[in-house]
């Protein structure tokens, strides 16, 4: 396998679902403000919610891109594979959702025209002038940063990569699995097609089955295809905020905040939980750099968006645990589906 380095334009990648939709119009938003014209091939946005994305809600989100709507294109995950039901998936104890994006991130590959793809979560926006140093070097290769796997939370997902391609690799200096994350077009449907034709199965299939995850399993495959690593990316690029559940506090806040302004890196991100989890000063917090950065023309307009995605939240989460358990009615049967409801209100009165 060889890969020929060129300077080219990105197509912009984000897996989205239901409680995501309003984040995701806060990043077409920030690519609308700081997203060069000149670099853009094109935007996809996969839609891997329980029903699809309605027209008139695409046409808001299309329409906060601004300039750059004429790239974007909605994307069923369906349209990118056939993927397991949900009963076959719960025998396996895999999250539906979880399994879809990180298979469609790769199989998207199919139909994305340039010659690099950038994926970016929906907690991921634009808070200053994204360059195209911040994605690739001079001479071309990608840029990204290598990570300490040795305590990190998905070192065995990382080591269940290593074990499937017989490779071994350094848990101590091993690429990021964090978004933005640039792949080669051409390595991941070589990927893709090698892995289907070792098994003469479905790639979908074969990702299942191995337990396998995205990032892991295309960094492992270069290496398994010889390639040094370092011939196709930089390791350099600066490391981008986000704030998580566990650090959603005032401190965790000021200090992703302060990290963010001090890396003059150009993403940051807040994930959904830790909004769930926002006090008023968290709030506060992340509503004043928000308007600084010109996301919201006030930090009280900012502060509304996310008072009101913490009330949007709570009924997804409601919904989300009723179609659970209808799923279970037509798979297992309503007695099924009243014992593990029943078991899941004595965890919580146990919490």
């Amino acid at each position: 396998m060889t890969v020929k380095l060129i300077s080219d334009k990105f197509t912009f990648v984000t897996v989205v679902f239901e409680a995501e939709y309003d984040l995701l119009s806060l990043q077409a938003r920030s690519m609308r403000l700081y997203c060069p014209l000149e670099i853009v091939q094109g935007i996809l946005v996969i839609d891997n919610s329980r029903t699809p994305i309605s027209l008139n809600r695409q046409d808001r989100i299309r329409r906060e891109y601004g300039h750059l709507s004429h790239f974007v294109q909605f994307v069923r995950y369906k349209q990118l594979a056939k993927m397991p039901d949900g009963e076959v998936l719960r025998l396996l104890g895999i999250w539906r959702g979880w399994y879809t994006q990180q298979v469609a991130k790769l199989l998207v590959s199919r139909i994305v025209q340039g010659k690099k793809y950038v994926v970016l979560d929906a907690k991921t926006h634009l808070i200053r002038e994204l360059s195209r140093e911040f994605l690739e070097s001079p001479d071309g290769r990608l840029r990204t940063i290598m990570c300490d796997y040795r305590a990190h939370p998905l070192r065995p997902h990382l080591e269940t990569v290593l074990r499937y391609l017989s490779i071994d690799a350094d848990l101590e200096r091993f690429p990021t699995t964090e978004p933005p994350f640039s792949f080669y077009t051409e390595i991941v449907r070589t990927l893709i097609t090698h892995l289907s034709s070792e098994q003469n199965r479905p790639f979908e299939d074969v990702f299942l089955e191995h337990g396998l995850t995205e990032f892991c399993l295309y960094m492992g495959f270069i290496v398994r295809s010889g390639l040094a690593l370092d011939s196709l990316y930089e390791f350099d690029q600066p490391s981008c905020s986000t704030i998580w559940v566990h650090i959603a506090d005032e401190q965790g806040c000021r200090d992703a905040v302060r990290s963010a302004i001090g890396a003059n890196a150009p993403f940051f991100g807040v994930h959904r939980l830790a909004i769930a989890r926002f006090k008023a000063e968290s709030i506060r917090i992340v509503a004043e750099f928000w308007s600084d950065c010109r996301l919201f023309p006030s930090a009280d307009a900012a502060q509304s968006f996310l008072m009101a995605f913490r009330r949007k939240y709570l009924v997804y989460r409601l919904k989300s645990f009723l179609y659970h358990l209808l799923d279970l009615c037509r798979e297992r049967g309503i007695v099924y589906a009243i014992k593990e409801l029943w078991a899941k209100v004595g965890d919580g009165l146990k919490r």
